[in-house]
């Protein structure tokens, strides 16, 4: 009987241990890590912003007038963009603000 008990014990201190070993879905970088050793987590909370580099996307609003000079799977460079016409980076299209006008562009 002892030895069933010892068992039950070892195998829910196991399952501790597992819920402690965090690991990632996929190859990632971590971008923002929200919590410091320690911590305990509320179920659901978010320990962590994850990149997944093989799923990176860049959506770019340009002038009308350079619509004609690009082209599908064009590759840049990301230092290749004028520093004057860069109009703002965001880690999520809903914080991106789009230009209502070319003026708007153009003035930057």
């Amino acid at each position: 009987m002892r030895i069933v008990q010892m068992r039950a014990q070892f195998a829910e201190i196991e399952a501790e241990l597992r819920e402690l070993n965090v690991v990632a879905p996929n190859d990632c970088v971590v971008e923002v890590l929200n919590v410091k050793v320690g911590d305990v987590l509320a179920p659901n909370e978010e320990l962590a912003t994850l990149i997944l580099p093989q799923h990176l996307w860049v959506r770019v609003y340009v002038p009308e007038p350079w619509l004609g000079t690009l082209s599908l799977a064009r590759k840049c460079a990301p230092g290749s963009i004028p520093s004057g016409m860069r109009n703002s980076l965001a880690r999520s299209s809903k914080s991106i603000a789009r230009p209502s006008s070319r003026r708007a562009m153009s003035r930057q």
